[in-house]
């Protein structure tokens, strides 16, 4: 019941019917839309829970699937942040989350808190780069709350006294800082609070908390009174620690007896609280996460998973021998809640449905860890569900694969899936795909812990992980081997991709036309259980794929507006060819705006006028030329370690004069090749690179503009090459422009950068904002980063902070060019790749080492 409307708690039974999947799947077939991205046979994502995670564990597991192998991994975070052994010394922190327990960025908090996790700018960044990608829940702990056992009524205020804390076990009191306050009145009785204070132990001042209208005023003949900590993201005050509390004071604007008043609760979060501080992420810094998997059965709880701890939380509270900090709904006599901690109930102090779904677009949860032992077919990997609090989401399933023998009567085998079995698991999955291609295998897993490394040895395995799978996996990702199994082809894609493309799937059929073979028009349309627009973006399309005859010329609508991202793809096992919507916010951009010489940094081979620099004016964008007088003409830019980590494509958008071949060269750090381009000028190069792409299946007119993604799932191998060794997405050395054409002829370029799948509706924004990050190497205490636009027609000027590493992060930039840099001992340093920083995406990874005058 919530608002007067009754409605259901979460479930997992409105699933299709057979009947229901055949006419989706015939109205997909109707159309030529795939049920699966080409090439791949089957799907999955690692969906991995924070637990026991560490900074040393994230950078191994993340290192290694992302930097090293190039998968498309996201890991998950809380929120909120939890401390160890907040009772003696906030100095340490444990596991990973954007804000503290007390709900701000932890900008004051001592440096040794980060010794084993992030800071605020490093959660930023990662999220950006695309190594975060959905909440674990909003914290460890989850949302608990305390009831006071004794408190006295005297004149116009009530006083009462925290005792007896538990301090072992599940009802254990750590990490409790107390946002908020509630009053609850007997059946029938009136309470008329005016204020509520909160006193620590030995303290000078006691801190105060406001009112606010959260909870429902009546329920059940009881009135409710919530009052919060004036603590927000962006204002650190005093929160009391429960531990350390003394006495919580209410005032009234009437006399109160201790008749009038049944409970007194205090709150380690509420639900106001969590709401605004993800609007104030995804407003601020532009981090929308539309994934919650549940942590611990403690927020997003389904009723048989609650019933039984509700009654050991009820058994407890009503032994009364000690006071703990309670998770789960406390009920009275006749069966009614009194007081809540989950996520969809009325009178829960930590309630967030539907505002978050309304507000801070949720679209997934995972109310389950998991739900099968093995694959899922597309179209039962969601299934809507309403809550309790009203608006719907959608429940999204994983899958827990078994690596031992079943016991009778059992689902799973008696192995955790966690670190030292995430290999195994792993195999399994590809044998089993291999066997049965169509499926979706979402893993359900924690690469932070298991084995002997949960017992928190600081000590990391050598490998992390066993690579022999996962270097299986690389290869049925990417295709390295020659030649690559059909049936073995395996889409990977972090959990929200997955999710979202199974969304789209469901309902897509009944919005698309196509008017003829190579032209698709789709039109947006309302999820009724969302109650939203899909998509959110272009980018909740990706993967999306249709057969056509002619993949050069075809072309994708969306409410009329040409989608400029699309994979062009040759026949393969269906005989059809097909293109792929490759629409991804996540960029890291190479350039766009800013000519890529003007750091001084590139060089042209072998005249530096054959390179011009078009500025953007009126709707015509900014481009480069480069002109060729019969011979190759080539373009260096220096990319100094440049890094699109998780990487899964390579966009720019070119337009070459009659007779031009054109083509791109990578080199990364390693020494890996990677050419993308006209396979004439290749053997003209007499290189043999790591691994190629050819522009045939993109080629348009001479003289027309042509948008280009390049698929790295796509690559044409060198006979050489091995999974494991150089990948495209590795850090990368320089960036070759080569262009050979008759006379002065030549090629123009724009917009060139990797991308990484992301979708959020951020993204239709009228006037996109973005994050700037990096990292100052060698800093001192509260050192500033400068931040200024560097055209007169942008006035933005601004200095931020670093952190205690070192971490900066500018919020709410604008799209433009702009210079920063920081100061040490009157000496500028700037980024690698120099002074001049554009802003046309999220910029993660600056680092300010280089002098100015270098």
């Amino acid at each position: 019941m919530h608002n007067g409307k009754a409605y259901t708690a979460f479930t997992d039974e409105n699933v299709l019917d057979d009947q229901q999947k055949q006419a989706v799947q015939q109205r997909l077939a109707d159309l030529r839309i795939r049920q699966l991205p080409y090439p791949f046979a089957s799907a999955a994502s690692i969906v991995s829970d924070l637990d026991a995670s560490r900074r040393e564990r994230y950078d191994a597991y993340v290192g290694l699937l992302v930097r090293e192998l190039g998968l498309d991994f996201g890991d998950s975070t809380f929120l909120a942040r939890p401390y160890l052994r907040p009772e003696r010394q906030l100095t340490r922190s444990q596991m990973h989350g954007f804000l503290t327990s007390r709900f701000d960025t932890g900008f004051d908090d001592p440096p040794e808190v980060f010794r084993s996790t992030r800071t605020f700018s490093e959660t930023v960044a990662e999220f950006h780069i695309g190594n975060i990608d959905h909440f674990h829940a909003f914290s460890n702990g989850g949302p608990r709350f305390f009831v006071l056992r004794e408190f006295e009524a005297a004149g116009h205020s009530l006083t009462g006294r925290v005792d007896k804390l538990e301090t072992e076990g599940r009802f254990a009191c750590e990490n409790f800082f107390v946002l908020s306050v509630y009053l609850i009145s007997k059946r029938g009785r009136r309470i008329e609070p005016s204020r509520v204070v909160v006193r620590e132990r030995d303290a000078i001042e006691a801190v105060e908390y406001c009112q606010i209208d959260w909870l429902p005023e009546l329920v059940d003949g009881r009135e409710y009174r919530a009052f919060v900590c004036r603590s927000t993201p962006t204002v650190t005050g005093a929160v009391p620690l429960l531990q350390r509390a003394e006495t919580i004071t209410i005032e009234s604007m009437s006399p109160v007896q201790n008749s009038d008043i049944e409970f007194v609760v205090l709150g380690n979060m509420h639900g106001q609280l969590i709401v605004n501080s993800l609007e104030w992420l995804r407003e601020r810094y532009g981090i929308e996460i539309p994934l919650v998997t549940e942590h611990s059965a403690q927020h997003f709880r389904v009723p048989s998973t609650g019933e039984k701890r509700d009654r050991e939380l009820q058994q407890y509270f009503e032994d009364g021998e000690r006071s703990g900090a309670l998770n789960g709904t406390l009920r009275d006599g006749t069966g009614a809640p009194i007081i809540s901690s989950d996520a969809d109930e009325s009178v829960s102090m930590a309630r967030v449905l539907p505002e978050q779904i309304d507000r801070c677009e949720l679209r997934f949860v995972v109310p389950r860890a998991s739900q099968s032992e093995v694959g899922w077919s597309v179209l039962d990997l969601i299934s809507p569900t309403s809550t309790r609090s009203g608006g719907g989401v959608y429940w999204a399933r994983r899958s827990r694969v078994n690596v031992n023998p079943v016991l009778p009567g059992k689902r799973f085998d008696d192995t955790r899936s966690q670190h030292d079995t995430f290999g195994a698991r792993i195999g399994v999955i590809l044998e089993e795909a291999s066997k049965t291609p169509g499926l979706f295998w979402p893993l359900y897993t924690h690469l932070g812990g298991g084995g002997k490394y949960l017992t928190g040895t600081s000590e990391l395995p050598v490998p992390y992980f066993e690579s022999d799978n996962l270097l299986s996996l690389q290869d049925c990702v990417f295709g390295i081997s020659q030649p690559p199994k059909q049936q073995d082809r395996i889409w990977l894609a972090r959990a929200t991709t997955l999710y979202d493309y199974a969304l789209i799937l469901r309902s897509i059929g009944d919005h698309v036309v196509r008017r003829d073979a190579d032209t698709i028009e789709i039109q947006s349309w309302r999820d009724e259980v969302l109650g939203k627009t899909l998509p959110r973006s272009p980018a909740q399309l990706y993967g999306v794929t249709f057969d056509v005859d002619d993949p050069s010329t075809a072309k994708v609508m969306l409410d009329g507006n040409e989608i400029e991202l699309l994979y062009r793809n040759p026949p393969n096992g269906t005989g059809s060819a097909s293109v792929s919507i490759a629409e991804s916010e996540i960029r890291t951009v190479v350039f766009d705006m800013l000519d890529p010489a003007a750091n001084r940094t590139a060089f042209i081979q072998p005249a530096n006028d054959r390179w011009q620099w078009h500025a953007p004016s009126g709707t015509d964008r900014a481009y480069g030329r480069l002109m060729s007088c019969g011979d190759i003409s080539t373009l260096r830019i220096p990319l100094f370690g440049l890094w699109p980590q998780g990487a899964q494509g390579l966009s720019f958008t070119f337009r070459a004069e009659e007779g031009a071949m054109f083509g791109l060269l990578t080199e990364t750090m390693a020494g890996g090749k990677f050419y993308f381009g006209d396979e004439a000028l290749l053997e003209k190069l007499r290189l043999s690179p790591t691994a190629r792409y050819n522009f045939a299946r993109n080629r348009r007119a001479p003289g027309d503009w042509s948008t280009v993604a390049v698929p790295f799932h796509d690559l044409t191998w060198d006979v050489t090459a091995r999974p494991g060794g150089s990948i495209p997405s590795h850090a990368l050395r320089e960036l070759s422009i080569l262009c050979e054409a008759p006379g002065n002829r030549g090629i123009d370029i724009a917009n060139l950068a990797f991308f990484r799948p992301r979708a959020t509706a951020l993204a239709r924004a009228d006037v996109p904002t973005f994050c700037t990050s990096g990292w100052v190497p060698k800093f001192t205490k509260l050192q500033k980063v400068f931040l200024t636009a560097k055209y007169a027609s942008m006035t933005d000027a601004r200095s931020a902070s670093v952190d205690q590493r070192g971490y900066f992060c500018f919020s709410e930039v604008k799209a433009g060019i702009y210079d920063v840099w920081t100061e040490i001992d009157g000496t500028r340093f700037v980024d690698r790749r120099g002074s001049l920083v554009e802003v046309s995406a999220n910029v993660s990874a600056l680092i300010l080492d280089k002098p100015l005058s270098d």
